[in-house]
């Protein structure tokens, strides 16, 4: 922990243990830090960021050439005015589509690794160490029941489920407004009111919701982390 870190928490600690929500708000102030890389000291020896992604970009165009996956789409490069924070200097922005494919089907044919839907299926390709990361069913009733045909087995309604990364938001004050209810058969389901405010979405009112907000997402970075050469080896992975 760095030492600002430390006097920050010392300072406010007795103040958040005595309120109400103070321990909440804390935890919050922990995740916030460790997001931002002030949680603890970065150590200068361990290679940037920007040179594991690069490694990942040769490792997908390989796969693109022996046909084992689809060539990905370009995605725009992240403007440094829409960074939230300033990152520690071996950290760099990137987007999540960069780094791995984001399926929200049932059509990945390989070895099931994670059944649960709740925490995202992973699937594992024949061969080689590469997965599809499914996106994890939010802890809401009503995304739920457009994922989930049976809760006691965890069958979903696989191609025919409609959860999209903006529905992990759904149920917070903030983000209400974008949503809307749609009419389908048996009923109605919520959909997002307009792809076209998708990116104002992301850029704007996402970086303001609260550390807790994107904890949906845990088991799948506990899941990468887990398959890190370094946590394989039982050696500490930075954060």
């Amino acid at each position: 922990m760095t030492e600002a870190t430390r006097n920050l928490l010392e300072q406010h600690f007795d103040t958040a243990f005595a309120a109400p929500d103070g321990v909440a708000k804390l935890r919050e102030l922990i995740l916030t830090l460790a997001m931002q890389g002030k949680l603890v000291e970065q150590n200068p020896n361990d290679p940037p960021a920007s040179e594991l992604l690069k490694e990942i970009e040769v490792d997908k165009k390989r796969q693109v050439k022996t046909g084992k996956i689809k060539k990905p789409k370009s995605l725009p490069a992240i403007d440094q005015a829409d960074a939230s924070y300033v990152l520690p200097q071996s950290w760099t922005w990137t987007r999540l589509g960069t780094i791995g494919n984001i399926f929200n089907g049932n059509s990945i044919n390989a070895r099931e690794k994670e059944t649960d839907p709740l925490k995202g299926m992973i699937k594992k390709w024949a061969e080689g160490e590469s997965y599809a990361l499914m996106l994890p069913v939010p802890a809401n009733a009503d995304i739920q029941k457009q994922v989930i045909r049976n809760a006691a087995t965890g069958e979903t309604f696989g191609g025919d489920s409609c959860c999209e990364i903006e529905h992990l938001f759904y149920g917070i004050d903030s983000t209400k407004n974008y949503y809307q209810q749609e009419p389908c058969v048996g009923g109605t389901k919520i959909v997002f009111k307009s792809d076209g405010e998708k990116t104002a979405f992301a850029k704007e009112l996402v970086p303001t919701l609260a550390p807790t907000c994107f904890e949906v997402f845990r088991p799948m970075f506990e899941f990468i982390k887990s398959r890190c050469p370094g946590d394989a080896e039982g050696e500490e992975v930075a954060p």
